[in-house]
């Protein structure tokens, strides 16, 4: 008995401590031929899910969003509140497909109009840093045949690649 309560505590003990790290990751390529960005958003679904449900962007799981087209089209907009790329001016996104995988991570796939990159590309990226202040991101460009890996946190949420030597 005393061995069950004790691998019980240890169990209570490490789900509870189990989340200390939040985590996002952007990939960004520019597609020549086409002059279009396309970008996958990689992000925890349970913290996003958790945070679209507190602001009740969503109601529920993550996975079902996609057969509502109301909260399909929140999702869109708070994901691009929170996540936005600039040259001169505004990079338009679209969101074209989700895939959540077993691991608990879910991709978000957008697709931009074609945008016209200049010598610095402006890209800033909070995504669920409001309710978690541990989160870091990271986007990495592929741009051009070389590619650009940034940092973002809570006190840096706007990073700038510099193109000019490429």
């Amino acid at each position: 008995m005393k061995t069950f309560l004790f691998l019980f505590a240890l169990l209570l003990t490490s789900h509870t401590f189990a989340h200390d790290y939040f985590f996002a990751f952007a990939e960004v390529q520019y597609i020549d031929s086409t002059g279009k960005m396309e970008v996958t958003l990689s992000v925890s679904t349970h913290d996003l899910e958790s945070v679209l449900n507190k602001n009740k962007v969503i109601e529920g799981a993550l996975e079902m969003a996609s057969n509502n087209v109301v909260e399909s089209i929140n999702l869109e907009k708070y994901l691009l509140e929170h996540f936005k790329i600039s040259s001169k001016e505004n990079c338009q996104l679209s969101l074209i497909g989700t895939k959540t995988l077993l691991t608990g991570v879910t991709h978000f796939y957008f697709e931009s109009e074609p945008f016209k990159v200049n010598e610095q590309i402006t890209f800033f990226f909070d995504l669920l840093m409001e309710s978690f202040p541990e989160q870091q991101n990271k986007i990495t460009l592929y741009l051009f045949g070389k590619s650009y890996t940034k940092p973002f946190l809570q006190i840096k949420n706007t990073q700038t690649i510099n193109l000019e030597n490429r």
